[in-house]
């Protein structure tokens, strides 16, 4: 079975957080990343910022920040 397979990168491309998770919910002002099933607060990443762009590129989507921080998520 193939999973979620996400990276968070700062605007400099350094990685803050590459793992697989269990579901993600974005909406324009905000993203929560769940990285496991049971959804207790410890499981959850918050992202309060807003979303200035979504691409999809060879089975990647990106969801890129307003802050530059960007998201790549693909299934592994």
């Amino acid at each position: 079975m193939r999973r979620l397979y996400l990276t968070i990168r700062n605007p400099f491309g350094h990685k803050l957080f590459a793992d697989f998770i269990e579901n993600i919910d974005a909406v324009e002002s905000h993203t929560i990343i769940y990285r496991k099933d049971k959804y207790l607060a410890a499981n959850i990443i918050r992202m309060p910022f807003d979303i200035s762009s979504i691409s999809i590129l060879n089975g990647v989507v990106t969801l890129m920040y307003d802050n530059g921080l960007h998201i790549d998520i693909i299934r592994k």
